[in-house]
């Protein structure tokens, strides 16, 4: 199995938000006799969370969309592939320990462009986990997808969570041939 770093997430653009307040205590645990391949802190550094799992940094080897924001150029009217920016939540992340705010608190951003690219066995079985933060009272919805295939249509954080709270989705799916998994939003 494969299992993919929780992502976390920056949203814009309001709509149907979850009750304000604090979710249920999120833990980034793994799941029993899983084999984790790739844990990515998306929009982060290198980290190990509360559990003494490590999670390799947010970089470009893993992504092609990985820039600064400053650095955004607008190209012919459309924004380069160099898209996705990274930021953190201010305040924390309310319903994560203290040693997991480095791993939930920071986020990524762009316009449906984010993709990301990770190894794996050809033609296997894989469960990918994805976290997300609402990191303020936006609520944007978006499409997820994993090699091409949504997996999630518009999914929207503030229907499962407050502001500035972690969810974690997961969906089992079959590697291609590639040898490359890729997660798209």
């Amino acid at each position: 199995e494969f299992r993919a770093k929780p992502l976390s997430w920056w949203l814009k653009e309001g709509h149907r938000l979850a009750d304000a307040g604090t979710a249920e205590p999120f833990r980034p645990e793994p799941v029993a006799g899983a084999v984790y391949l790739h844990r990515m802190n998306c929009g982060g550094d290198r980290t190990v969370d509360s559990l003494g799992n490590v999670w390799m940094a947010d970089d470009s080897r893993y992504v092609k969309t990985w820039t600064d924001y400053d650095n955004l150029k607008v190209e012919k009217g459309r924004l380069e592939p160099a898209l996705g920016s990274q930021d953190f939540v201010e305040g924390g992340v309310k319903n994560a320990a203290p040693a997991d705010q480095a791993l939930l608190g920071c986020f990524r951003y762009g316009r449906k462009r984010l993709v990301f690219s990770f190894p794996v066995p050809t033609n296997a079985p894989c469960t990918v986990e994805m976290s997300f933060v609402e990191p303020g009272s936006y609520g944007r919805m978006f499409d997820i997808a994993i090699d091409g295939k949504t997996v999630e249509r518009e999914f929207e954080i503030s229907r499962f969570v407050p502001e500035r709270n972690a969810v974690k989705r997961s969906w089992t799916v079959r590697t291609d041939g590639s040898g490359q998994l890729k997660i798209s939003f």
